[in-house]
């Protein structure tokens, strides 16, 4: 049987004992709620009775008191109190008759007593009815002394009886009800008991199961494990004896399974040492010998490039050379170029200024004209000007007598009195008029005074300015002669300058053809180099991976020796 279907079966043992249990336990516990209700039915019987006891105690008194009230109120009064408690009374009477209707009796026998005494006291209650009837009619009827003697006699005799019954009822339901305690108690001890015992047994099962449960297992590890101590000591001979069709059965055969590949696998491996071990020696002698030619090769060839290093070199300085002289020839040319531009835009600006000159000349001799016209015309202007003040003389002359004649009219009108007031009017409006015609004219007078001044002033410097134009005039002559003279030594240096620019450019032809073969001798010293250098590289690498393939054909006899050592450990 299986490891699983050892542990399924225990676990399902101990479930089924628990499940028993547990059942057993819901059962007693029912049992238990079921006599606790009955008790506590009992209980409500008990409640019960006791409340319509009291209140027939009750009814008694208020009744004693309405019959034997000394007067209508106390009368009228006790009749209030019962008729608040009749109906008390009746409810009581009601739940006491259900109470118990709904008790629980252990036999038919004591629901049988239970019915009749409950039928008996509902006699008993009406016979009271009846009494208390009669004694009410009595009363009625004027005659209280039978009513009390009624009340007294006959109507407590009944009640004496109701409460005999219902004291004799309340003892039997306490008896039931002890009883139903009693039970009660009985089947807790039981349960109690029982459920110890019950408690007791699955415990003990179930550490006996998990016991014979663990043991088998712990054997089998046990076995297992001494077989792994074995092996892993290195004695592949050991084997793994263990009976059964358990898990662990099944893996003790992978076990021995896995023990006869590795005693498989060890032998194969020394086997294989030994072969690696005889061919690593041969490698490494071989690879000795490799390292050596090749490193006298790399010796060869590095100074192959060395020498092919010195020529590049010198091919270089020399490049770097004429590389210089080009560059200096190419500044030569640019400065030529610029030259001869800087020499055409002389040329042109040198041309442009002759032209200039030329029209300066022209330009001169215009304004001396323009001047001397200038001068006439202004001189002519203060001559008009002098005409203008000469008539504006004559217009403040005019102005001043026409004053005195007006001041002559208001004289003459005041003298006319009321008459001459009009033309007085008239002769001040005249006044006012010649005197702002004075004034005017005196203003006029300053104004051609100052244009005559200024027109002075702006004659001499017409003439000023007339003789020196005619130095300007003599002066731009003679720069425009010098402008020829600089015009015809720039062309000179124009031709010259192409000249040079000529011979400068077929040099650079040379320089270029010169150039390019140093350039390639240079490329082909540099490849020379480059490639010495690349095959030393790849010589040395040859070397040192001689180096490695002999250190790795060292390192590799030697793990095969570690190896056949460590295999020598495993006994097969």
């Amino acid at each position: 049987m299986s490891v699983a279907k050892k542990i399924v079966l225990s676990v399902g043992f101990l479930v089924v004992m628990f499940a028993a249990y547990g059942f057993y336990a819901n059962h007693s516990s029912s049992t238990l709620n079921e006599n606790t209700v009955s008790v506590f039915k009992w209980a409500h019987v008990i409640n019960v009775g006791s409340q319509v006891q009291a209140l027939s105690a009750d009814g008694r008194e208020y009744e004693l008191m309405r019959i034997m009230a000394p007067n209508e109120a106390e009368r009228s009064r006790a009749e209030g109190l019962i008729s608040q408690l009749t109906p008390k009374l009746n409810k009581a009477y009601e739940e006491y008759e259900q109470a118990i209707q709904e008790a629980p009796f252990s036999n038919e026998s004591d629901r049988s007593q239970k019915l009749a005494r409950l039928n008996k006291l509902k006699e008993e209650r009406k016979a009271y009815a009846d009494v208390r009837q009669r004694a009410t009619d009595l009363m009625d009827a004027g005659d209280h002394d039978a009513a009390i003697a009624l009340a007294l006699n006959d109507q407590s005799d009944v009640y004496k009886r109701m409460t005999e019954l219902l004291e004799e009822d309340k003892a039997d339901s306490v008896r039931l009800a002890r009883a139903e305690m009693a039970y009660s108690e009985d089947v807790f001890s039981g349960v109690k008991t029982t459920t110890l015992i019950a408690l007791v047994i699955v415990v003990i099962l179930s550490i006996i199961t998990l016991v014979l449960l663990l043991r088998s297992i712990k054997r089998s590890v046990d076995t297992i494990l001494d077989g792994a101590r074995h092996i892993a000591g290195g004695d592949l001979r050991s084997k793994i004896e263990l009976d059964g069709d358990d898990e662990f059965a099944h893996i003790a055969h992978q076990f021995n399974t896995m023990v006869e590949s590795m005693q498989k696998m060890i032998r194969k491996i020394k086997t294989t040492a030994t072969d690696v071990a005889g061919s690593s020696e041969e490698l490494t002698a071989n690879a000795n010998q490799s390292a050596q030619v090749t490193q006298s090769v790399a010796q060869s060839i590095t100074e192959v490039a060395e020498a092919a290093e010195k020529q590049v070199d010198i091919v270089h300085k020399s490049n770097e050379t004429i590389e210089e002289f080009q560059k200096g020839l190419e500044e030569a040319i640019t400065n030529q170029r610029h030259a001869r531009e800087q020499t055409q835009a002389t040329a042109e600006k040198a041309a442009e200024g002759n032209a200039f000159v030329q029209s300066t000349v022209e330009q001169m001799n215009s304004i001396a004209q323009t001047v001397q016209q200038t001068s006439e015309i202004v001189s002519k202007l203060g001559e008009r000007s002098k005409e203008i003040g000469n008539i504006v003389e004559i217009i403040s002359n005019i102005s001043g007598q026409t004053n005195l004649l007006a001041l002559n009219a208001a004289i003459e009108a005041a003298r006319a009195g009321e008459h001459g007031r009009g033309f007085a009017v008239v002769a001040e409006e005249v006044r006012k008029l010649a005197e702002e015609s004075q004034n005017a004219s005196q203003k006029i007078s300053e104004l051609i005074q100052s244009i005559q001044d200024e027109t002075d002033q702006a004659v001499a410097s017409m003439e000023e300015g007339r003789r020196e134009a005619e130095k300007g005039k003599e002066n731009v002559t003679a720069t425009g002669e010098s402008f020829s003279e600089i015009l015809q030594m720039v062309e000179d240096v124009k031709k010259a300058s192409l000249v040079v620019s000529d011979h400068v450019l077929h040099l650079r032809e040379n320089m270029g053809t010169i150039i390019n073969g140093m350039t390639e001798v240079d490329a082909s010293a540099k490849g020379i180099g480059s490639e010495s250098q690349n095959v030393s590289a790849a010589t040395e690498e040859q070397a040192a991976g001689m180096e490695e393939i002999a250190s790795s054909s060292r390192s590799l006899a030697n793990m095969a020796n570690d190896l056949q050592t460590e295999t020598d450990k495993f006994k097969v």
